[in-house]
Order: C-alpha cells, then sequence, then structure tokens
C-alpha cells in the first residue's frame, strides 16, 4: 500500500503483482474489447484501465490508482479473442512490467504466441515521458509467421501469403 496515501486516510495500492493469472482479451462484434479473468468477470476495457487516473501527473486523493506505481504480470496464460472473426491468438507464458519513475512510464512485455500453431517470441520495451510526450519503444521478434498475423484481424489479411518467418529489431522515437 502507499504509504503517503495511508496518511491522508486512504487506502491506495503502491504496486500490483499478478502471478500466473489467466487474462482473456474480447473483441466484440461492435469492436468494443473487454477484459476476461479466469473466474469468468468481465470487464470493458475502459472501465478496467483507466490510465487517465494513473498517468496523471500528481496523486489526487479522489483516484486511489494515481497512487499506483508498479504494476507486474509474471507467466499469464494470455488468450486474444475477437468475436467478430473467430480470431485467437494464444500468449501461454506472458510477462509484463508497467512502472512509474517520475515524469517517465516504463512498460516491457515478453510474449511467447502461437500463431497458426507456429510459436513466436516477442518482447516489447518502451518509456514514456508525461512532460516531454515522447514514446521510445524497441521491438524484438523471433521466428515470427506473417501469414499467421492475417488470422488476428480482418485488416491484415494481406499477410496471409507471407508464409516466411521474421526476426528482429525494430527501434522507434514519437515525439
Amino acid at each position: 500500500l502507499s504509504g503517503n496515501a495511508l496518511v491522508n486516510g486512504i487506502v491506495a495500492p503502491r504496486s500490483v503483482e499478478l502471478i500466473r493469472p489467466e487474462i482473456h482479451l474480447l473483441r466484440h462484434s461492435d469492436g468494443g474489447f473487454a477484459f476476461e479473468m479466469g473466474d469468468g468477470m468481465t470487464v470493458r476495457a475502459e472501465r478496467a484501465f483507466n490510465l487517465d487516473e494513473w498517468i496523471g501527473k500528481k496523486q489526487d486523493p479522489s483516484q486511489p490508482l494515481s497512487y499506483l506505481k508498479k504494476v507486474s504480470i509474471h507467466k499469464a496464460q494470455f488468450d486474444y479473442i475477437d468475436k467478430a472473426s473467430d480470431a485467437t491468438l494464444k500468449a501461454p507464458n506472458t510477462t509484463l512490467n508497467l512502472e512509474r519513475i517520475g515524469e517517465t512510464i516504463i512498460f516491457d512485455t515478453g510474449l511467447e504466441v502461437f500463431l497458426n500453431g507456429k510459436p513466436a517470441k516477442i518482447d516489447l520495451d518502451a518509456s514514456y515521458n508525461l512532460t516531454t510526450e515522447i514514446l521510445d519503444m524497441e521491438v524484438r521478434s523471433s521466428e515470427l509467421y506473417l501469414a499467421g498475423l492475417s488470422e488476428l484481424l480482418p485488416e491484415l489479411d494481406t499477410l496471409k501469403g507471407l508464409e516466411f518467418a521474421l526476426g528482429g529489431k525494430v527501434n522507434l522515437s514519437i515525439d
């Protein structure tokens, strides 16, 4: 719990850690997203994570999540299910770390995904500065079969004929 919040009479988390959770991201036919946890509880994505609360520049007693500094998810079973296209993505060993250090939010994740039954590894490291509004990221992948991406969204159907794997690193900075 956050000591700063407790001094002000507020119970607010400083960090959250989940170990081996089952997380399902659902895309409904209307295009909206929802999270479903292992117990079957479903929450629309915009209600599950109100990023405005968390990334605000100051801690706000009326918004307990503004005291949150770190979220860690270890060895999660992550599934993406698109109800409109029947596409699915399984990532059985997902890690995610999100941490706020001063005015910077650090994000890193590692996914071991299966696309059309073929395994791929994707890692993403990113940082976002709240003051400068600069996003820096690095994406690394190995054995990512492009044709498998076409099964995720109808918009990626043009990748269907690309039956080869990519691996490498991309660095990107957005101002």
